[in-house]
Formats: structure tokens, C-alpha cells, sequence
């Protein structure tokens, strides 16, 4: 990823899921609670809309999941959408 680029949560959670062999299913049950919440969550997360902040309960979801810390996945999130305002007002 070169200097102008930041990935958002949805990227990072495409690529461990790839790394470690998860589809969509998987991935709702390592989640934790209702699979087809967890599938809407899933859709929720790949909107990539920067206007739309990660909630700490998706967070904790994607934490379980892959055996981070919720903090890590609301890092992620914020620094994407402060990238994304930026690059906003860049084109403008």
C-alpha cells in the first residue's frame, strides 16, 4: 500500500479472510451470536461509506473473529475515514 492509500476495515477483513481460508458463512460464525446478523454486518461493513462509523459492537464482532482487540478494528476505522475526508477535499 503506497503512501496515498489507507486501508479501510473492509479491505483488512477481505484480506484475513482470504489468509485464512473463510467465506462469508465462516466468517458470521467466528463473529460470535446470530450468523445472519453477522452476514448484515458483513454487507453493512462492505458498503465502505465514510460517513458511517464502525460501532464498537461490529468491532467486538471482527475482535472475536480474529482474535484482536476491538480497539485495533475501531483504529482502522477511524484512521480510514480521516483519510477519506482528506482525499475528499483534495479533489474537491
Amino acid at each position: 500500500m503506497s503512501d496515498t492509500e489507507c486501508a479501510s476495515v473492509w479491505d483488512l477483513v477481505l484480506e484475513e479472510m482470504e489468509s485464512r481460508g473463510w467465506d462469508r458463512l465462516e466468517m458470521a460464525r467466528r463473529m460470535g451470536g446470530d450468523e445472519t446478523l453477522n452476514l448484515c454486518t458483513l454487507d453493512f461493513l462492505s458498503l465502505e461509506d465514510p460517513r458511517i462509523m464502525l460501532g464498537s459492537g461490529a468491532a467486538n464482532m471482527l475482535a472475536q473473529a480474529f482474535g484482536t482487540s476491538a480497539t485495533l478494528w475501531l483504529n482502522v476505522d477511524q484512521r480510514w475515514r480521516e483519510f477519506a475526508k482528506q482525499q475528499a477535499e483534495v479533489e474537491g
